[in-house]
């Protein structure tokens, strides 16, 4: 499916981390351990609203800033390395992709509007852009738009996953602060936020062209 070595590699190390992922959380479920749905239920505030919405649900369902920063640390990292080299090798291809086109197709135009700062600011943009928690920021984007500019993969990477990683580590600590200061109102915020921010990226996306 994937042709570029290291993007092979990449996504076979990608597929492997998931399933072993998936297992894990199974297992939990049958022995009856609570971590199984907190990790659902973080999993899907994350695809549903991002990396914002994933510390926001994880902190509320009770999961410590430790396991919460390996948890996203490893759903993120397995996401990566199955959907960038996916991007790598069907990015000129993306409208044919059934399933997943739409999703690419909004990727690489997130990607493409940054790719003229990234020109402008120079590739330190890329990791500030990767840490940032709101929608359509984070390693996935990051990745992209270092590959729309030329960055080799093994390069982009070694760029990408530090930052995803300083990110999850500074924005965990941080909400689980805020959230100690200022209790439900702070919680209450910060959901009006994730919402807002979604809002925000959704119709601008919606009346964009999509990308050649």
């Amino acid at each position: 499916m994937v042709t570029e070595p290291l993007a092979k590699k990449l996504f076979r190390f990608g597929i492997s981390l998931f399933i072993l992922e998936l297992v894990t959380v199974i297992i939990l479920s049958l022995r009856g351990n609570p971590l199984s749905w907190k990790i659902a239920a973080m999993i899907s505030a994350s695809l549903l609203g991002g990396r914002m919405a994933s510390i926001v649900a994880g902190l509320e369902v009770g999961i410590p800033p430790p396991p919460l920063i390996l948890i996203l640390f490893l759903f993120n990292l397995s996401w990566v390395l199955i959907v960038f080299p996916l991007f790598i090798e069907f990015r000129m291809r993306v409208r044919e992709m059934k399933i997943v086109g739409r999703h690419f197709i909004s990727t690489r135009a997130t990607a493409e509007k940054q790719k003229k700062r990234v020109e402008k600011l120079g590739t330190w943009f890329i990791p500030f852009y990767i840490w940032l928690p709101f929608p359509w920021t984070g390693v996935l984007i990051g990745s992209v738009l270092g590959h729309l500019v030329g960055i080799p993969t093994k390069k982009i990477l070694l760029i990408a996953v530090p930052s995803m990683l300083a990110g999850q580590i500074s924005w965990v600590y941080g909400f689980e602060s805020f959230f100690i200061l200022t209790g439900t109102p702070g919680k209450i915020l910060a959901v009006l936020l994730i919402i807002g921010f979604l809002a925000a990226s959704y119709f601008p996306k919606k009346q964009s062209k999509k990308p050649e």
